[in-house]
């Protein structure tokens, strides 16, 4: 009974776990190529909804076109960093590759933010404008009624 040599075992190894990560990098490719259309996909129903938005209102500038038009930018520049990805490592200054990484989700931040700050904003001045419509009620029955 022959055993093989631990030559021939490394060959068989190496031919075995290149084959791995051949098959395992493409999944990741075939993954970022699903994430970038997907995210692209994203991008243009938030620019369809714009064009939407400015037609039935194009006089003003409202908050909704504000998110709408944020929700565009971060689809859209998540869809090229995927779309890109296996080249982002290449970009020369490293400071752009940073920014592609990082502007989406400072920008989706800012528009969570926003929209709390908006929501928040609009509930407290409700509240205090319920308070004092109430206020002025009880003073105009007390006045009716010392008369």
């Amino acid at each position: 009974m022959s055993y093989p040599s631990s030559s021939s075992l490394n060959t068989i190894q190496d031919a075995t776990s290149s084959s791995t990560q051949d098959s395992s990098s493409m999944g990741v490719t075939m993954e970022y190529d699903y994430l970038a259309v997907f995210y692209a996909l994203l991008a243009t129903v938030a620019f369809v909804q714009l064009i939407r938005i400015q037609q039935r209102n194009s006089s003003v500038w409202t908050t909704q076109k504000s998110f709408v038009v944020l929700n565009f930018l971060v689809m859209s520049i998540r869809a090229v960093v995927f779309a890109i990805r296996e080249k982002l490592d290449e970009i020369e200054p490293n400071v752009i590759a940073s920014i592609l990484l990082d502007l989406p989700g400072l920008i989706f931040f800012t528009t969570c933010a926003s929209f709390l700050l908006f929501s928040f904003g609009r509930g407290t001045n409700d509240f205090f404008l319920f308070f004092s419509l109430n206020r002025t009620r009880i003073k105009k029955r007390s006045a009716k009624t010392k008369y």
